[in-house]
C-alpha cells in the first residue's frame, strides 16, 4: 500500500538536483559566525582538571539530536526516505515555532530562515520520495 504516490510529470526528476545548490550555499544571516563557538569549560579548583559539560539525552535538545542523527542517516542512505523526511520536517517546524517564532513573525528577523528552509526541503523529500539510486529503489525491484 502506497501512502503517497511518487510525483510524476515532466519536471519531477529535475527538481531534486536543484536543491543541492540552494541547500549548500545557504548561510545564516544577522551577524552569525559560520564557525562553531567553543563550549565553555568548567574548571574544578580542587583538582584543576577540566570537567566536560553534561548533556541530558532526556531533554528537548536530546530528542532533536537523536531525530536529526537517525533521520539524517536514513536520508543519506535513501532508506525509509518518506517517513524519515516527514519526521525531520516536523522536528524543524517545532524548532522554528518554539525557538524562533516567539522572537518575531518573519524568519529573516528572528533568525529562523534555516529552520524554515530545512522544513520545506524535508517536506519536499517526503512528497517526492527517494531517487533511483536509493536503498528504497533497490527494495522496490
Amino acid at each position: 500500500m502506497k501512502i503517497l504516490p511518487p510525483l510524476s510529470g515532466r519536471h519531477s526528476g529535475r527538481a531534486t538536483p536543484a536543491l543541492h545548490d540552494d541547500q549548500t550555499t545557504a548561510k545564516p544571516t544577522g551577524g552569525h559566525s559560520t564557525y562553531p563557538t567553543p563550549i565553555p569549560v568548567q574548571t574544578n579548583p580542587a583538582t584543576s582538571g577540566v570537567v566536560p559539560p553534561t548533556f541530558n539525552l532526556n531533554s528537548m535538545p536530546g530528542y532533536a539530536g537523536v531525530i536529526e542523527l537517525v533521520c539524517g542517516i536514513l536520508l543519506v542512505l535513501g532508506l525509509f526516505t518518506r517517513p524519515a523526511a516527514f519526521l525531520a520536517s516536523g522536528m524543524t517546524a517545532v524548532a522554528y515555532f518554539l525557538v524562533h517564532a516567539p522572537q518575531g513573525f518573519f524568519p529573516i528577523l528572528n533568525k529562523g530562515e534555516l529552520a524554515v528552509l530545512y522544513c520545506f526541503v524535508f517536506l519536499y523529500l517526503a512528497a517526492a520520495g527517494a531517487g533511483p539510486w536509493s536503498v528504497d529503489a533497490l527494495r522496490r525491484k
